[in-house]
């Protein structure tokens, strides 16, 4: 279910309330398994880099942002 279309319906409320319990980890690893299976959805990476930042793991947030700039290269959100 999560990983079909229109998933990130799920996964999102699910990583913001892994967060919201103080378990940020958690909700990242959802979001990393989700994306296992639609690794090109652009929603999910924004979320996932900006969980990487919020936790201080430079490297995965870079990686994930230089991912999404791949699918998006004019997203200005992800260029800022």
């Amino acid at each position: 279910l999560l990983g079909k279309k229109g998933g990130e319906a799920l996964i999102l409320p699910l990583y913001r309330a892994y967060e919201r319990a103080g378990e940020r980890a958690n909700g990242l690893r959802a979001l990393e398994n989700w994306l296992k299976a639609r690794p090109d959805e652009p929603v999910v990476l924004r979320v996932l880099g900006d969980g990487y930042l919020a936790s201080g793991d430079l490297p995965n947030a870079r990686r994930t942002y230089e991912r999404l700039l791949s699918l998006r290269p004019d997203d200005a959100l992800v260029l800022n």
